[in-house]
């Protein structure tokens, strides 16, 4: 098909750049029809100096689009864990359900947890790149030296280019 030819395949690997939480590099990789492992490594804004790793498994749910010739909007959710290094430079803890906002420069923490991902992706069919919005509303990360667990929420543009 010279469609697909010219858009590569929406499956394949593609690499990118995502803008908000976090702001870096990422990947997304097919492993089936509509299974595929994504993953993330940048900057988190939040809780403050942050740096971040993830990796997710994703499933595409329903595709908006499926006999558009030119494009592909995909819905998609999986399930995935994150990692993150940040400094106490505004450190950011929740108490009950108030949140308190910290300076602490000398402070720092490693956190290592899971997350539920929701999202759309647009595929174009004569194009080899692909455009997102994902968000984690259901993301927990269990945070070291203080063996406490906090309620984390991730949202992101992005771009893809399809090799």
């Amino acid at each position: 098909d010279h469609a697909s030819a010219q858009g590569r395949d929406p499956n394949g690997f593609s690499l990118g750049l995502t803008l908000g939480d976090p702001t870096g590099v990422t990947f997304r990789a097919g492993i089936a029809e509509r299974h595929a492992i994504q993953g993330a490594f940048g900057f988190s804004p939040v809780p403050g100096d942050a740096v971040v790793a993830m990796l997710d498994w994703t499933y595409d749910i329903w595709d908006f689009m499926p006999h558009n010739p030119t494009a592909g909007l995909q819905l998609f959710f999986g399930l995935g864990a994150k990692t993150e290094w940040f400094t106490g430079r505004y450190f950011v803890k929740w108490v009950g359900w108030r949140k308190e906002v910290r300076y602490e420069p000398e402070r720092w923490d490693f956190g290592l947890g899971f997350r539920a991902v929701v999202g759309v992706r647009a595929t174009f069919r004569k194009a080899p790149f692909d455009v997102f919005f994902e968000m984690a509303p259901l993301a927990v990360l269990f945070v070291v030296p203080e063996r406490e667990a906090y309620y984390d929420f991730d949202a992101a543009f992005g771009a893809r280019y399809r090799f």
